[in-house]
């Protein structure tokens, strides 16, 4: 009979992996997707994380991120409050059609998910903007489920600098931080992504509850850092407050810096390992979310078998991918909702 073991967040069944299955047993959680392009600005192009490829992994949760802006040709757009509420509305059928089941709290996610059943859906925003004109819209959004927010996205918000982006406020405006309040009153996640490096500063400073980045990756040489990548420091600040930085299968280059394996990913796991703790990594793929490039032989969800497999070639075990495949993800969701 399998035995179940919780280490520094991880969840498993003590069973062998099958070398076919090596999640086997194990809880798996995405921190940030857009599953089917569900909030649709543009559409087409990225089936990474399909429902139909969610289910065949057998996923426990994934996010079902509503979107607040985006890039569009000729400069951004931007989501009214009404348009952000018919996102969610959309995830919401998914739910209503069985194809998912809503998760609110630590109990509703299931320890594993058969391929086929639903997985759970975890409603998100990313990018806050359709918020700006009152907190009592965190209440609204809470109330339909909402359980992780991004304050800011491509474009520097009225709540906060974002990475990549002139400053506008000095790290978070005082909406902002009446925003971060207002979330760890209701019990919604904390998702530093895309966030300035002094708004993620100033995001701990506030809240006493744990901080996530929903999809990351350490910048090159643990630096400073650099766009999308998150530097040492940062990273630092994240651990310190018992949360986890979540990577993806985005493929990129560096000047001698190389990204684009399976064993490139999992060796920067294990490196993230050493420098801040196996308790402080974790999954966001932004499946949905038209990354650039991928990760070689990477096509969707169903291939984090072979991100599992990788991680046991450089050394991680059994209990290093239960903690970053959702356990820790699952420690950090208990913190805030019970």
């Amino acid at each position: 009979m399998a035995a179940s073991f919780a280490g520094k967040g991880a969840v498993f069944a003590a069973e062998s992996a099958d070398e076919a299955d090596p999640l086997k047993g194990i809880t798996i959680i995405d921190a940030h997707s857009h599953p089917d392009e569900f909030f649709t600005v543009r559409s087409g192009g990225d089936s990474s994380s399909s429902m139909s490829s969610i289910k065949q992994l057998g996923m426990s949760a994934t996010a079902f991120c509503a979107v607040g802006d985006s890039k569009q040709p000729g400069g951004f757009w931007e989501e009214s409050f009404p348009g952000l509420m018919a996102q969610l509305g959309r995830a919401m059928r998914y739910v209503e059609s069985g194809k998912t089941k809503l998760i609110l709290k630590t109990s509703d996610v299931a320890s594993h998910v058969a391929p086929g059943e639903p997985t759970g859906c975890i409603l998100g925003i990313e990018g806050a903007n359709p918020l700006q004109e009152g907190l009592d819209r965190f209440d609204e959004v809470h109330r339909m489920g909402v359980r992780i927010i991004t304050l800011g996205h491509y474009m520097a918000s009225a709540f906060t600098d974002v990475m990549g982006e002139p400053p506008r406020h000095g790290g978070l405006s005082l909406l902002g931080r009446s925003a971060i309040e207002r979330m760890d009153r209701l019990g919604i996640i904390i998702d530093a992504a895309h966030a300035s490096s002094d708004s993620l500063a100033q995001m701990a400073e506030i809240t006493k509850r744990p901080i996530i980045d929903s999809h990351t990756s350490p910048s090159p040489g643990y630096g400073r850092a650099t766009g999308r990548f998150r530097g040492s420091r940062e990273m630092e600040i994240i651990a310190k407050t018992n949360g986890i930085v979540c990577t993806w299968p985005m493929a990129y280059r560096r000047g001698d810096y190389r990204r684009e394996s399976f064993l490139d990913w999992a060796q920067e796991i294990l490196e993230m390992k050493k420098r801040i703790g196996m308790e402080h990594v974790g999954l966001g793929t932004d499946g949905g979310g038209h990354l650039p490039a991928r990760i070689k032989g990477y096509s969707d969800v169903r291939d984090l078998r072979k991100l599992a497999q990788a991680m046991t070639e450089v050394g991680l075990t059994r209990e290093d991918i239960a903690a970053y495949m959702g356990g820790n993800f699952l420690r950090v969701f208990k913190a805030y909702t019970g």
